[in-house]
């Protein structure tokens, strides 16, 4: 049963609310070669890497255990990731702000500050050091963020393998 949200402003509207309307989860992507936790409906708690995934017949292959792993056998399922762009971000903010504020209160001590290009160029280089720095923090500190969580099943597919650079 969908319900109907009726608002009176100058006209009678009426829209149907949406978190009321039931949709089709998206299928869940996994790429060979990340990092998976999981565990099972029976308890049993698996971490590995993944080796290949099934799509035909919802299947994972972890490193950690000799046979594959249904599905429909998953509790919850958890893939490692790294916190780069969220290390730059806060790192370009902090690093930008890091030598605004000094440089401003030093251009403005003597009178109104005049010098904006010095200013500028400045704070945009703190935030490029900043963010180059957060990134090279993020990547040390992986963490794990949930895929799946629930009863029901979900689909699985495959995604691109990640992209290896070797120096």
């Amino acid at each position: 049963m969908i319900r109907v949200h009726c608002v009176l402003i100058p006209i009678f509207a009426c829209a149907p609310l949406r978190a009321q309307v039931p949709e089709a989860s998206p299928p869940l992507t996994l790429r060979p070669n990340e990092v998976v936790r999981l565990r099972a409906h029976d308890g049993l708690r698996i971490e590995g890497r993944l080796l290949e995934v099934d799509g035909s017949s919802q299947r994972l292959r972890i490193s950690s255990l000799a046979s594959p792993v249904s599905v429909s056998d998953i509790d919850s399922l958890w893939v490692r990731r790294r916190a780069t762009g969220t290390g730059a971000i806060v790192g370009a903010a902090a690093g930008g702000m890091l030598l605004f504020v000094p440089n401003y209160l030093i251009c403005g001590s003597e009178g109104p500050c005049d010098d904006w290009g010095t200013l500028t160029a400045a704070t945009l280089g703190g935030a490029a050091a900043g963010a180059l720095l957060g990134a090279a923090v993020g990547m040390l500190f992986p963490k794990w963020r949930l895929r799946y969580a629930g009863q029901s099943t979900f689909r699985l597919t495959v995604g691109p393998a990640p992209l290896l650079i070797v120096f």
